[in-house]
């Protein structure tokens, strides 16, 4: 590992940055917005206003807690966490498998 990767990667907004991109693209990819993912938070029973949920997403400040709850909301099964984080959501997983 060379020295810029070490300095890049001890940044914290680096983090804070892939858990935003993690919810924002899964958003975009189903075509939800703040109000749908609220309505879905609650859910389970994670209450929060679309505005809430907005401010919260773009200021790239929440907390791990928070995260999980979207990405379940969204219906997120599982985060790959590499040199790159990928999700796989039950949609993809449904298109990568072949029929039974």
């Amino acid at each position: 590992m060379n020295d810029e990767t070490t300095l890049v990667t001890r940044d914290p907004t680096i983090w804070e940055e892939r858990a935003y991109a993690l919810i924002r693209d899964e958003m975009k990819r189903r075509k939800m917005g703040f109000k749908q993912l609220s309505a879905k938070l609650t859910t389970l029973g994670v209450i929060e206003s679309p505005a809430q949920v907005a401010r919260k997403l773009n200021r790239k400040r929440f907390s791990a807690a928070f995260m999980l709850a979207c990405l379940a909301a969204l219906d997120v099964d599982a985060v790959v966490i590499g040199n790159k984080l990928n999700l796989v959501s039950r949609t993809a997983q449904a298109r990568a498998s072949p029929p039974r």
